[in-house]
């Protein structure tokens, strides 16, 4: 079973491999994975255990999911963070 840890880390890394216009930040053993673009505020992305899914933190999307896999939440942040791609 991966951790929190771990699912976060490869959203990272699926968000650098098909979302260059995006930054990701994972601290070392963080568990809110900082996402942004220029000019824009930073959003935050959890994973939640219980739902098994990438769900947004704080905001107006707050515990809304993007997705149990990482590929499927990069989709979801696309959408939201760069509409007009």
């Amino acid at each position: 079973m991966m951790t929190c840890y771990e699912h976060l880390d490869l959203l990272r890394e699926q968000i650098e491999r098909h979302l260059p216009e995006l930054s990701a930040h994972l601290a070392r053993r963080s568990q809110i994975l900082h996402v942004s673009r220029r000019g824009a505020p930073e959003r935050y992305v959890v994973w939640s255990h219980y739902a098994g899914a990438y769900e947004w933190m704080g905001g107006q999307d707050a515990g809304a999911q993007l997705g149990a896999d990482a590929l499927q939440a990069v989709e979801q942040i696309k959408r939201t963070l760069l509409p007009t791609l």
